[in-house]
């Protein structure tokens, strides 16, 4: 039954993708060989960036669920894949930007399945709540230091 959702992700995502991407490159003409127009299509014109990465966090996980280790492990593992700049691998159709969503995507995944846990956990443990907040503030301000470096984005 869980598996079945894999199935019909490619229609649920990258078919709105396509039609959304195809309406949005009529309001803004991109001017580009009709290759690059086929796979803009596909990738996703403006802000449909997201559902093509979407479909690759999904498949990726699916793959991931079928890995025999600890879960602890794979999250280390996804937070290092995507701390590694995705820019220095040039890959088609979002799987580079999928390197740097997929931790954030498993983990709420983990969270999710072990949610009564992680509630019960939280509430005895306020000092987490604070750790973890603070984390979040930092790890923000590392990607938007990032990505001011890398974009060359002025204030």
């Amino acid at each position: 039954m869980r598996d079945t959702v894999y199935f019909t992700l490619p229609k649920r995502l990258i078919i709105p993708c396509i039609v959304f991407s195809l309406f949005y490159s009529f309001l803004f003409p991109p001017g580009i060989n009709i290759l690059n127009y086929i796979y803009g299509l596909v990738n996703g014109f403006g802000h449909m960036w997201f559902l093509p990465m979407l479909l690759w966090c999904f498949v990726a996980t699916y793959f991931l669920l079928k890995v025999r280790m600890k879960e602890e492990i794979k999250l280390i593992g996804l937070l290092c894949l995507s701390i590694f700049p995705s820019s220095l691998i040039p890959l088609p159709f979002r799987m580079a930007s999928t390197m740097y969503y997929l931790f954030y995507f498993y983990l709420a995944y983990y969270i999710w399945n072990h949610r009564k846990l992680v509630v019960k956990y939280l509430a005895t443990n306020k000092i987490i709540i604070s750790g973890s907040i603070l984390f979040l503030i930092v790890l923000f301000h590392l990607t938007l230091y990032y990505e001011i470096i890398h974009y060359h984005i002025r204030l």
